[in-house]
């Protein structure tokens, strides 16, 4: 919030990660299987890194990590699903209308939320070390 502004934090980055989230979960069947492929390369880079695996555990290693896999790119874009912004749509009162529009809050209203857990300092001071230059 410092480094950028308030300003900068709640106007162009909460737009723009709600609109980027609004375009990853409108194309989520498509993205799935290049995510899925992001976090098994991941993962094998990890598992890789921690011991030296003959090629057969790292067979076996990558069958257990299929489900996993797939169990942890479902989880990323149900996230990204949630954080979009929605219309709610329901029936006007008057059946001649159809259907109108209907706000719970506003359009970045979960993002905004999501920022907001992350400054917080409690939050700040678990982050990795790694980022602290960039900040």
């Amino acid at each position: 919030m410092t480094l950028l502004s308030p300003l900068l934090v709640d106007g162009l980055l909460a737009s723009g990660m709600a609109a980027a989230a609004l375009a990853l979960a409108d194309h989520a069947a498509d993205l799935k299987p290049y995510l899925e492929l992001w976090l098994r390369d991941d993962a094998a880079a990890w598992h890789a890194s921690a011991a030296a695996p003959s090629d057969a555990e790292q067979v076996a290693g990558e069958a257990a990590r299929a489900s996993q896999v797939a169990t942890n790119a479902q989880v990323v874009l149900e996230r990204l699903e949630a954080a979009a912004p929605r219309v709610l749509l329901s029936p006007s009162p008057n059946p001649n209308d159809g259907l109108r529009v209907q706000r719970e809050h506003r359009v970045d209203h979960k993002v905004h939320r999501l920022i907001e857990a992350a400054a917080q300092p409690e939050r700040l001071c678990q982050m990795d070390p790694t980022w602290m230059p960039w900040l």
